[in-house]
């Protein structure tokens, strides 16, 4: 059997490649990538089988058209996150029967209830990052602060005084630069990898790490490192927050932005608790459904289960995307009808600048 890594090749989050490098260490071998944005187009050489396990974003966003992956491709689905802009998309009966095929879904959120509704079986499996293995442990001493606002950095600095050092770190690589960024999306995936290996390295030696990263403190939990997860109790400024992360709440020590700003943080830094060890049995779940699928593809237990052969394939895909450039076009109409009557009424016509558009 051949293995293809699902991932995510222009991410602009490197937990994204964290997520690539925990599907990665469950095979015998790496052949193919698979970019999650072009999943429908994928090739492989002599149209072979390739098997892969789909254990994090099947949508980023805005790409649910993209999700229709050719026979050849096996999926594995453990760990799946679902963009609610994605359930318009299963709704298509070709895609219904396609995730039925190979169902079981494992998703990594707890509204399964949208797949039964579709008739399409599913489970809650947590996320792959948790099957992480640990990596050796020096005491470095330090406190990692994550992706978290300055105000939190201030308050953890004042709480510990000077004498434990605190290393400042994102994940995002917009962050770090438009060249970071662009360099990122061509790096080979070893050396993609091997910046996982590095930061995860971190994070195993710090004392504790304090972050709104899921796919930060997920990998804590797997190298015991005590982790604080703190976040805004709105929601404010994370995609997605509560759907995409609530279900794991219960696995981590947490608090709001709220309690840094209020000086009530019930937290200590210099000597910080252990984690909770809920984690542990979705660990050893999706350590044992990967490895089970795995060790089948191994004995030839698995083979190509083509829903559809690629004409009809194709002939569905370019059915939905007409549907999609219809709505698009919709929602540009209805907004440049907006723009005219905001400069006096229809008569008068936008300029094309003052348009919106879709750029190509």
């Amino acid at each position: 059997m051949k293995y293809g890594v699902y991932y995510f090749k222009n991410t602009h989050n490197i937990g994204d490649d964290i997520w690539a490098y925990a599907q990665s260490l469950f095979y015998p071998h790496i052949d193919y990538l698979i970019d999650n944005t072009s999943v429908y187009k994928f090739r492989s050489e002599n149209d072979e089988d390739v098997a892969t396990i789909i254990g994090a974003f099947v949508e980023p966003r805005n790409y649910e058209w993209c999700f229709f992956p050719p026979g050849n491709i096996i999926p594995f689905f453990i760990g799946a996150y679902f963009r609610s802009t994605m359930w318009e998309f299963l709704q298509n009966e070709p895609i219904v029967r396609y995730m039925k095929e190979f169902a079981p879904i494992g998703t990594r959120m707890t509204t399964t209830t949208n797949f039964d509704a579709l008739g399409i079986d599913s489970y809650y499996s947590g996320c792959i990052t948790l099957t992480l293995p640990e990596m050796k442990k020096m005491n470095g001493g330090y406190i990692c602060l994550v992706d978290v606002p300055e105000y939190v950095e201030y308050y953890v600095r004042q709480t510990v005084g000077s004498n434990i050092e605190i290393k400042i770190i994102t994940h995002e690589l917009t962050n770090l630069g438009q060249e970071v960024f662009l360099k990122h999306r061509e790096l080979c995936i070893e050396e993609r990898f091997k910046k996982v290996r590095e930061l995860i390295q971190i994070y195993a030696d710090a004392r504790c790490v304090v972050t709104s990263k899921l796919h930060c403190a997920l990998p804590c939990l797997t190298q015991h490192t005590p982790v604080l997860l703190a976040l805004p109790r709105d929601g404010c400024g994370i995609v997605d927050m509560y759907e995409r992360m609530e279900c794991f709440f219960e696995l981590f020590n947490m608090c709001w932005y709220e309690d840094f700003r209020e000086g009530s943080v019930e937290y200590d830094f210099r000597n910080p608790p252990d984690n909770p060890n809920t984690y542990l049995k979705y660990r050893e779940s999706l350590i044992g459904h990967i490895g089970g699928f795995i060790s089948d593809c191994e004995k030839g237990n698995v083979t190509r289960r083509e829903v559809f052969d690629e004409e009809e394939r194709l002939k569905i895909l370019t059915d939905i995307l007409e549907d999609k450039v219809f709505q698009l076009k919709g929602v540009v109409d209805c907004k440049n009808r907006v723009i005219e009557e905001k400069r006096g009424g229809g008569t008068k016509t936008s300029t094309a600048s003052e348009k919106v558009r879709v750029i190509q």
